[in-house]
């Protein structure tokens, strides 16, 4: 679930596995607080997520 908001090409926060981690997204959206998104891989620490829309 997003916890921070995640634009295009910036970094946000989700809430994953009961912990915080830092997130973005390769689509071109937006992604909202309280939004649920789909982890689709990992750069380092970054998970890299996905809308479920």
């Amino acid at each position: 679930m997003v916890e921070e908001e995640i634009r295009p090409h910036s970094v946000g926060r989700i809430h994953f596995q009961a912990t915080s981690w830092p997130a973005r997204c390769k689509q071109e959206v937006i992604l909202v607080p309280g939004q649920t998104v789909r982890v689709v891989g990992i750069d380092n620490i970054t998970q890299l997520v996905e809308p479920l829309e």
